[in-house]
Formats: structure tokens, sequence, C-alpha cells
């Protein structure tokens, strides 16, 4: 039971953060897409099967898109976009 709610709250979680910079199907050589979130400089997404998954940076550190990690804030450079 537990799985199918874990997996059914990651493809809604996914469905609302719908990005298509996440291909529709995985290359088994080649490392996951990783992309910034576009609204939390301490998240960031992984794709699976062209579902963003959200995934979180450990307390303290920001996602570094140029690197692919998390990072100190400083060498982070994170800016999220201002709502409009």
């Amino acid at each position: 039971m537990k799985v199918v709610l874990s997996v059914v709250l990651l493809l809604v979680l996914g469905t609302v953060l719908a990005d298509e910079r996440c291909p529709a199907l995985d290359d088994p050589e080649l490392p996951p897409v990783l992309l910034p979130h576009p609204t939390d400089c301490d998240k960031f997404l992984i794709c699976s099967h062209g579902v963003p998954v959200v995934s979180k940076c450990p307390p303290g550190l920001h996602w570094n898109d140029a690197a692919k990690q998390c990072d100190y804030p400083s060498e982070a450079q994170c800016v999220v976009p201002e709502r409009k």
C-alpha cells in the first residue's frame, strides 16, 4: 500500500511541476537529467521517464546547476525568477 501511495504521490507532484525538458525515455547509458527547481533554490528535479521528481538538498545547501550538485549558496549562485 505504501509503495502504491508513493508512486501516485510522485506522479501527482511530477504532473504539477511538468517540465518539457525531461526526456520521455531514460537512457540507461547516460546519467539522469537533473534540472533546477523553478521556485526554490534548495530543491532540484530528477527526470524519471518524462516526469520531474522533486528532490531536496541537505540543509544549508542550494542546487548548483552548473555543477549538477548541491553546493554552498555562495558557489551555487542560485537565483529564482521573481513571480509576477
